[in-house]
């Protein structure tokens, strides 16, 4: 699908930008209605342990003053030590049952909390699984997993809030989907100089046809490739073909190493056309993601972030820049614009009406629709006011909450037009490219 910006200007993305832009302020919007309702419930447990050590003063306060008027009005002792005993008895099986019953609310409240990240994870599953974002790298990996392959994508994206982390199970399709694919399957020419067991053991180098060799794993990124091959017959050997910024290798295993050799000259680009052969094959894998096994921000689980908008306020600040270019070059005061390409004739123009994302930010309050303002639209009658961004130090689950949000001091009103001049041109990473 080849684009153009909505003034028909050249541009290099390759991805759907509107859809993109419409995918994050949905996530965004349902994600700032969870943090709303995990504010609640934490204002609702603050609330609920208040209630007991409210009680536990008032209760101490109470049997200090009975003690008084005992020590004035009752002069058998027995008689005072008899009731205080009581008293005392009274007080603790009433703090006892106010303590359970707070606990038992505050547990309520703290599964609903979890709950609500839960869901906020999952509400990030169709953004992540169906786009890449700005910025991401990806590593690829297949393994042979008997019968048919199993495939995994691994992506990173370095947002304002730290660094996202996913993990995809990706559909293999009928490319892999029988077990025990060979090399051949893939490439012609398979035959390569590799590391053989000689004589009394020696390693020497021999040419050997790989071709009928089973392929065990694939892992493809943009810092290199290592496929693993596997031979058939009584004595199996694996070879391993690894690229990255230094150069070519194989290595072969049987029982024990083999051998390693560097690849030069032709066999490093009988390596290459190897290699690329089942880069060629597997990289489309990356688009078909079924499933997200897992993400991460900084290390820690998204599903326990204290703040459970923190992705939500990176993914808007990563996609700004690409708004912001949008706008700058769509025609109309109401609506960003891109045209696609087709046989004959103009573009065809598509459009995301402002209105649309008015509509969808109208019930977030206006300090939460505030953490659009870097995207520059005139979004609200009011001019917007950034959101702050919670210290990395506060993300994990049972950390405290963070400070009170001030609007940001660097966001300005957006003005329907003149546009920000020379917004920075951005396209999300494709995953096909730099992968040799």
């Amino acid at each position: 699908m080849r684009l153009t910006y909505g003034d028909l200007s050249e541009t290099d993305l390759d991805f759907d930008p509107l859809a993109l832009t419409r995918a994050v302020v949905e996530y965004t919007c349902d994600v700032m209605r969870a943090a709303q309702r995990v504010e609640h419930r934490r204002a609702a447990q603050s609330r609920a342990g208040g209630s007991v050590r409210a009680w536990s003063q008032e209760a101490s306060a109470l049997k200090r003053r009975l003690q008084n008027l005992m020590a004035s009005e009752v002069d058998d002792g027995a008689l005072r030590d008899d009731i205080e005993h009581s008293l005392e008895e009274a007080i603790g099986r009433q703090t006892e049952r106010r303590r359970e019953a707070t606990l038992r609310e505050q547990q309520r409240l703290d599964d609903e909390i979890i709950y609500e990240r839960q869901r906020c994870l999952e509400a990030l599953a169709p953004l992540l699984c169906g786009f890449s974002l700005p910025g991401t790298s990806a590593r690829l990996a297949l393994r042979n997993d008997h019968p048919g392959y199993r495939a995994s994508l691994t992506t990173r994206t370095e947002l304002a809030t730290g660094e996202l982390a996913a993990e995809f199970a990706l559909d293999v399709g009928t490319s892999f989907a029988s077990g025990n694919r060979t090399l051949g399957s893939f490439a012609r020419n398979t035959s390569l100089r590799v590391p053989v067991r000689g004589w009394f053991g020696r390693p020497r180098v021999k040419a050997v046809d790989l071709g009928a060799c089973v392929i065990q794993s694939l892992t493809h990124s943009a810092d290199g490739t290592v496929l693993v091959l596997r031979s058939t017959g009584r004595r199996p050997v694996e070879y391993r073909l690894e690229r990255d910024d230094e150069g070519l290798a194989v290595s072969a295993t049987d029982e024990s190493p083999i051998g390693a050799l560097s690849l030069v000259g032709a066999d490093a680009r009988q390596a290459d056309d190897l290699l690329d052969a089942l880069a060629t094959a597997a990289v489309p894998l990356a688009e078909r993601r079924t499933k997200l096994l897992a993400a991460h921000l900084s290390g820690t689980d998204v599903a326990e972030l204290c703040d459970v908008e923190i992705v939500a306020l990176g993914l808007v600040e990563t996609v700004a820049p690409l708004v912001r270019e949008l706008w700058e070059h769509s025609p109309g005061d109401e609506e960003l614009a891109i045209g696609v390409a087709v046989a004959h004739g103009a573009p065809e123009m598509r459009t995301l009406s402002l209105a649309t994302l008015r509509d969808a930010i109208a019930p977030l309050d206006p300090n939460q629709r505030g953490v659009f303002a870097s995207w520059g639209l005139p979004l609200a009658g009011a001019p917007l006011t950034g959101t702050g961004i919670p210290e990395p130090g506060r993300l994990a689950r049972g950390s405290a909450p963070p400070p009170p949000r001030l609007p940001n001091p660097l966001a300005q009103p957006a003005a329907p037009k003149p546009r920000q001049p020379e917004a920075p041109r951005l396209s999300t990473v494709d995953l096909d490219s730099g992968w040799a």
